[in-house]
This record gives C-alpha cells, sequence and structure tokens, in this order.
C-alpha cells in the first residue's frame, strides 16, 4: 500500500480541493441537464426546434479554454472554440448532479455544449470497486466541450436563484 493511499489522505485532499475551487479558482458555471422526456421530436427522433433542458445548477469548476478560431461561410463568420471542465466528484454528488454528453454548460457568457465526459482520475492510481485493492477513490470528472450558438438551445437567460439552482 502506498504511503499516502488511505481513504482518509482521499478525504483530506477532497477537503482541499473543494476549498481551493469554492474560494481561490471561484470559476463558476452554470450546468444545464438535457431533459429527454420534454423535448418534441419528430417521426424520425429529431429535434426540429430545441431541446429542453432542466434548470440550470450552479457548481464551480476548473475550465481551460482553447484558442478561438473563425470559419466564415456564406451565412457570415462562425467560432469555434473547445474548452475543458474539470469538476471535483464530490462536489457534484453534494449537488446531486450527473454530468453528460449533450449537457450545456453557461460559461463566460457563452454557451458549451459537452462532448464527451472522462472519469478515469483516481486518488493513488486505483479504482476503489477493485476487489484486489483496499484503496483508491474517483477524484474527478473531466467534461470536453465545444462553443454552440445560443439561439439553437432556447435556453432563456435568468437572475433569480436559490440553493445554487436557477429558476
Amino acid at each position: 500500500m502506498a504511503l499516502f493511499g488511505s481513504k482518509n489522505d482521499a478525504a483530506f485532499i477532497n477537503t482541499i480541493n473543494k476549498e481551493l475551487l469554492n474560494n481561490i479558482v471561484e470559476q463558476t458555471v452554470v450546468l444545464f441537464r438535457a431533459n429527454i422526456s420534454s423535448t418534441n421530436t419528430d417521426f424520425y427522433g429529431e429535434t426540429p426546434t430545441s431541446k429542453a433542458f432542466m434548470r440550470g445548477v450552479r457548481i464551480n469548476c476548473l475550465a481551460t479554454k482553447e484558442e478561438q478560431s473563425w470559419e466564415e461561410s456564406e451565412f457570415g463568420v462562425d467560432v469555434n472554440q473547445s474548452a475543458t471542465f474539470a469538476f471535483l466528484k464530490d462536489m457534484l454528488i453534494t449537488a446531486n448532479v450527473v454530468v453528460q454528453v449533450g449537457d450545456i454548460i453557461n460559461h463566460d457568457n457563452g454557451y458549451w455544449e459537452i462532448n464527451a465526459v472522462v472519469e478515469n482520475q483516481y486518488w493513488g492510481g486505483k479504482r476503489s470497486d477493485d476487489p484486489n485493492l483496499n484503496s483508491g477513490e474517483s477524484i474527478s470528472i473531466i467534461a470536453s466541450a465545444h462553443l454552440t450558438r445560443r439561439s439553437k438551445l432556447g435556453i432563456e437567460e435568468q437572475s433569480t436563484e436559490q440553493d445554487g439552482r436557477i429558476l
């Protein structure tokens, strides 16, 4: 067993990470979960208008944006940009949130559609569900996203908030 690989050590590091994200980094995003049951689809299972989303949840994370690129077409200039959002798994569990592909993140006056979700960072590099190991904890969830058009979403700006949820 590693010198600092116990569950108590992982809990201590999670406490430090929560304090770091909440009090020092302070990058707050609003996560909108796709509401599949309320989304209207046509005969082919496609959405002719826009997807329906649940109320947004405000949560802190570490956001890293890539450089912008511009693409010109017959409809005008379109901006392309990718971003990575790293969430602390304990904070997502506390907020009762699951990050999935297709969800939308509002950050820095832009809307980002999640392309991929990766959960492969473990405390000590070990999975906690491995029966041969006595330690290991899932630490973070990393979401890769791309900038999407606001008009495509149908999400309206809301200013009131209750318990971290946008009303």
